[in-house]
Order: structure tokens, then sequence, then C-alpha cells
């Protein structure tokens, strides 16, 4: 997927590369929504959008999942009301460990639009602290 190179795709390819979220496959849709995670500011908005309406279907955690981190990705310091919506998704209310990263993307939004963080670093950080939960299970 990352072949694609959605950050340097045009907005037509950018929308081609969408419709695949809604693939039958979820390795397919979880690939997409990973790269596209990388699109250019300006389709950010846009694409945020495509990848909530495909996790309001989402049945597939880890393609969820994927969708949630490039939901955060494209839409950076306004992806509050886009995890607002993901929240709602009802593989993430069934899914605990998903709920629990909408809601502290959510509460990372007031470093990003500070400046004093990024996107990416938001997730690395997440991750590492769900690791660190499962280890201790």
């Amino acid at each position: 997927m990352d072949a694609l190179a959605p950050a340097r795709a045009s907005d037509s390819q950018v929308e081609r590369l969408c419709a695949f979220l809604s693939d039958p496959d979820a390795l397919v849709r979880a690939g997409v929504a990973s790269a596209i995670g990388s699109v250019p500011d300006h389709l950010g908005m846009k694409v945020a959008a495509s990848l909530v309406r495909a996790l309001a279907l989402e049945t597939d955690e880890r393609a969820a999942s994927a969708l949630i981190d490039s939901t955060l990705r494209t839409a950076r310091a306004e992806a509050g009301s886009f995890l607002a919506l993901a929240g709602d998704a009802s593989v993430v209310r069934s899914t605990p460990l998903l709920a629990k990263r909408v809601a502290a993307y959510r509460d990372s939004l007031v470093f990003i639009a500070a400046g004093q963080n990024e996107p990416q670093a938001i997730i690395d950080r997440t991750a590492r602290a769900e690791a660190l939960a499962a280890g201790s299970r």
C-alpha cells in the first residue's frame, strides 16, 4: 500500500483509494486506511470524513484500529468531532481497547493544537501504553 504514495496523490486518486475502504476484505480496508493516513493536508478533512464513515460500518477490530489511527493523522488538531463520531461506532463501543484508544486520542488533541505533539507521536505513545497494559495481564 505504501507504494501508492497518497502523500503525492491527486484529489481524484485519493478519492479512488477511499472507495477501497468498503472492500469486502478487512485486510484491504486496513491497508488502505493506513496508507491514506499520509494524504496532503488540504485533503485531511475530506479523508477523515471518509474514514469515519467507513468506521461506522466496520466489523473487524484491526481494520477499525487502522481507521481510527488514520483519522487522527489526517484530521490532526481538528480530529475532535471525527473522534467523537468514531467513539459511537459499534466496533469501538464493543471493543474496550478501541474505546480507550479513541478516548486517549481525544484527550491528546490539545497537544497537537498547541504544536507540542504530532499525531504519530500520540499514536506511538498510545500503542506503547496498550502493549504495557496487555503485558501486565
